[in-house]
């Protein structure tokens, strides 16, 4: 991340559609959390309680749900 910010330019995606998935718990939350402040419409951070970043791998179920019900109302 030091070397190549993929999410600096969140703004010009827009009229993309942008879900972001963290932890509660996750050490790089605030980056979410920063990145979908920075980017315009369609937008959701979504944050699974009691997680870390690396736990997520392991409860796709709620993550995974989340992405097919984004997802499929954004392609609507």
């Amino acid at each position: 991340m030091a070397n190549f910010d993929a999410f600096a330019h969140n703004d010009m995606i827009s009229p993309r559609s942008l879900l972001m998935i963290t932890g509660s718990k996750g050490a790089t939350k605030w980056y979410s959390e920063d990145r979908i402040e920075k980017a315009k419409k369609l937008k959701e951070l979504f944050v699974v309680e009691g997680l870390t970043h690396a736990d997520l791998y392991d409860h796709i179920d709620e993550a995974g749900a989340k992405l097919v019900e984004f997802f499929g109302k954004s392609l609507a």
